[in-house]
């Protein structure tokens, strides 16, 4: 018997054999090609139908009525279960990864077993590519009065009460603790930015008090409207750190913890936007007016330049730069103290 159109062969022993994706056109090629009535509609259907095979949320039906063979689906969706089943044979664990699926959970957990590595970055590493630095105070004297600058020759002055060569983050006596009255002060501004000019002051602090101010760093002519400027920790706000320029506060929304090293940061940019940052937070507002230090007046730790805002605790270090860093600088900074 010879094929028709590639729908409908017969092999040498003589068996009839189907191949096609259309069910019409291959009963057509069956009728001319075993006569009608030798094999019939009904038994093309039943036989392809047969042959196809049923599986989970599949369902076949064969309609002789409808002349028709049905291949439905009643899947709709994947169940979270599936979801979950179908993600973690995806997932592959590794060395030091593990990956559990867990059904009862709803959950599918990624884990490492790996320790060690990071960065060997430390502060001083990060001090030192710093730009733009003018002082540097170390707060570590084993005595005296006096905190030398070891970049430039702005050394201040100790007065109130206070005790040296106490427990800080570098070593059993590197910081210095303030009291009452206490504060450090310089004979000048020395090479500190003056009017407008972008600025940070880096402080690595701990406090112990909880006044309703106190001023970490502070310079400018003493009640010099938009010429005095401060950087304080719980300006009025329980647990908080901002600047003060005359009337323009700004105040973090981050809660600090009182006890715990921390590194803060205020000053300005370039654009003369107000600026605090501590611990991996960052705030800024625009002052009202122009921001104008002057060249006169005093640069002073521990107490504001009119004599209010007494901070109390211990300073390790404070560095003066004549810019803003970028917050990534100031991050690496930072993680590099958290870690201790």
């Amino acid at each position: 018997m010879k094929p028709r159109a590639g729908q409908v062969s017969v092999d040498p022993s003589g068996l009839v054999v189907v191949t096609t994706t259309n069910v019409q056109a291959a009963l057509a090629e069956l009728d001319a090609a075993v006569g009608s009535g030798s094999y019939s509609d009904e038994q093309a259907r039943d036989a392809i139908g047969a042959a196809l095979v049923e599986g989970a949320g599949i369902d076949i039906t064969v309609d002789d009525t409808a002349n028709t063979i049905t291949v439905a689906s009643t899947i709709t969706q994947y169940t979270d279960e599936n979801a979950r089943d179908a993600i973690g044979a995806a997932l592959v664990a590794g060395t030091d990864i593990d990956i559990t699926v867990d059904d009862t959970a709803n959950t599918i957990t990624v884990s490492s077993t790996a320790t060690g590595g990071g960065s060997s970055e430390t502060y001083e590493d990060v001090v030192t590519a710093l730009t733009g630095k003018v002082h540097r105070w170390m707060f570590d004297e084993a005595s005296g009065a006096t905190v030398a600058d070891s970049i430039s020759s702005l050394n201040l002055t100790l007065s109130g009460t206070y005790t040296r060569a106490v427990a800080g983050l570098f070593g059993s006596a590197s910081a210095t603790t303030f009291g009452a009255s206490a504060k450090a002060v310089s004979s000048g501004l020395g090479s500190l930015p003056v009017g407008g000019n972008a600025r940070c002051f880096i402080v690595l602090y701990k406090s112990t008090g909880a006044g309703a101010k106190q001023a970490l760093i502070s310079y400018g002519p003493t009640g010099s409207t938009r010429q005095w400027f401060t950087g304080v920790i719980n300006d009025g706000q329980s647990n908080r750190l901002g600047t003060a320029v005359w009337a323009d506060d700004l105040a973090l929304d981050y809660v600090y913890t009182e006890g715990g090293w921390h590194l803060a940061a205020f000053g300005y940019d370039a654009m003369q936007n107000t600026l605090a940052y501590q611990d991996g937070y960052l705030g800024a507002r625009r002052p009202s007016a122009a921001i104008n230090t002057g060249s006169s007046g005093n640069f002073q730790i521990g107490l504001s330049t009119n004599s209010d805002g007494q901070f109390a605790g211990s300073i390790e270090d404070v560095l003066v730069l004549d810019n803003w860093p970028e917050k990534r600088v100031l991050d690496r900074l930072y993680r590099t103290i958290s870690a201790l």
